[in-house]
């Protein structure tokens, strides 16, 4: 008895401890969306525009969306805690690299763009597979904790450089050096916490008849076909989806303002987004486990799309503003941050899980476009209409069109065999 019922309990251990891991790792990584805190005072302290700094948190977001790609075939050669262990190293480096040439901006674009983008690149997907094999039921809610980990970061990292700025008095390059060594050393050891369950273990609590990593409806023994056309219409609506967000997020605190909020109001719609998208990234993997992957997936946009329209009238209107903008961008922000979860649920429900670490940074190369296209258009559309009126309503238009787009191609009994007249390997 005690033989039999020991490695259960070791095993069952320790995919919380893996479970727990990834998260930490997660809000290491997702700590980039705080990048605001260094930019004002990279521009104070060397003169550089909010251009370069602009570029610099592009670069990072472009380099971490493309690395993902040969990523996900690291993972599935190396595993997971060489590939997470690997991105933590050229995370931190990136950091220390950058503490070094703060003053040299050539050389702080390749340390952060390049090797900190990577090194979060390697990263991102091994947490959201490996607990995924861990808790095969509850696969939604693992992303979703894995996810809201990621958007939780930006909130965490922004204390922590509040602390280390305003309390501390450190200049940046100490601050890059605080990271590089304090968060890169806490990223590599949750990498090396990370590891993958036997076989009994992942197929633990899988449908009888189904495979483990194989979609629900699939027969046992089958492989589902991956097709071209599949991978773009996930990539186009990861795109439209996240895209309508990434329109406002960047001009959160001017649209604000410019409907009539306080300042500390304004200042604060952007923390009440960013709790929403790091909370809504776990609400939507909760419900994606109990309403099924495609119907998730359109109740998910639909709710981005109904908390666009609300914020329309927000923007217009300083009474609305002042009673209601709070909570529609704590519905937008949730609706943004269902994006991450949705899409990738549904590429496991498609593909099977193990193809999802080669699959999936395919499809999330739409969240690479959207980021890069994103604030840049919204804050043009802005500038020309002296008004964030054009902005939203172009962001409640990319919505719906994700939403009409994912509610005629996801058919349902169809969402397991993809048209395969074209296929990826």
């Amino acid at each position: 008895m005690n033989r039999s019922s020991s490695p259960q309990r070791i095993d069952g251990s320790r995919r919380w401890l893996v479970l727990a891991a990834g998260v930490a790792l997660q809000l290491v990584v997702g700590g980039v969306y705080a990048w605001s805190e260094f930019a004002l005072r990279l521009t104070a302290s060397f003169g550089y525009s909010q251009g370069q700094g602009g570029l610099l948190f592009g670069a990072m977001i472009a380099t971490f969306t493309i690395v993902m790609v040969p990523g996900g075939r690291l993972l599935a050669r190396w595993g997971p805690r060489r590939t997470a262990g690997l991105g933590a190293l050229l995370f931190g480096a990136g950091y220390l690299a950058a503490s070094l040439s703060a003053d040299r901006y050539p050389l702080l674009l390749l340390s952060l763009g390049g090797l900190t983008g990577a090194g979060i690149g390697l990263v991102y997907l091994c947490p959201m597979t490996v607990g995924m094999r861990w808790f095969p039921r509850h696969r939604g809610l693992v992303t979703g904790l894995m996810a809201g980990g990621f958007g939780a970061g930006a909130m965490l990292k922004s204390a922590l450089m509040g602390l280390l700025f305003d309390r501390l008095g450190l200049s940046v390059p100490e601050a890059f050096r605080v990271v590089a060594l304090g968060l890169g050393s806490l990223a590599l050891l949750a990498a090396l916490l990370l590891s993958e369950p036997g076989r009994e273990e992942e197929g633990a609590g899988v449908a009888p008849g189904v495979a483990p990593g194989v979609a629900p409806g699939v027969p046992s023994g089958t492989v589902p076909t991956v097709s071209r056309s599949a991978v773009f219409l996930l990539t186009l609506g990861l795109f439209l989806g996240t895209g309508s967000g990434l329109l406002i997020v960047g001009h959160l605190k001017a649209l604000s303002l410019a409907a009539g909020l306080p300042d500390i109001q304004a200042a604060l719609a952007v923390s009440v987004f960013s709790l929403g998208n790091a909370g809504g990234r776990i609400l939507w993997g909760r419900l994606q486990d109990r309403l099924g992957g495609e119907r998730g997936l359109r109740l998910a946009m639909l709710s981005l799309c109904a908390g666009l329209l609300l914020l329309l009238p927000a923007a217009l209107s300083p009474r609305i503003a002042a009673r209601f903008l709070l909570p529609i961008l704590l519905w937008v922000g949730s609706g943004f941050g269902s994006c991450f979860v949705v899409f990738a649920g549904v590429a496991v429900r498609q593909f099977g899980l193990s193809r999802f670490p080669r699959i999936y940074p395919l499809i999330f190369l739409g969240y690479g476009a959207a980021a890069v296209l994103g604030p840049p258009v919204g804050g043009l559309l802005a500038d020309l209409a002296g008004s964030h009126l054009p902005t939203v309503a172009l962001s409640l238009a990319l919505a719906a069109a994700g939403f009409g787009l994912m509610t005629h191609t996801l058919w349902p009994g169809r969402q397991e065999n993809p048209n395969p007249f074209t296929t990826i390997g």
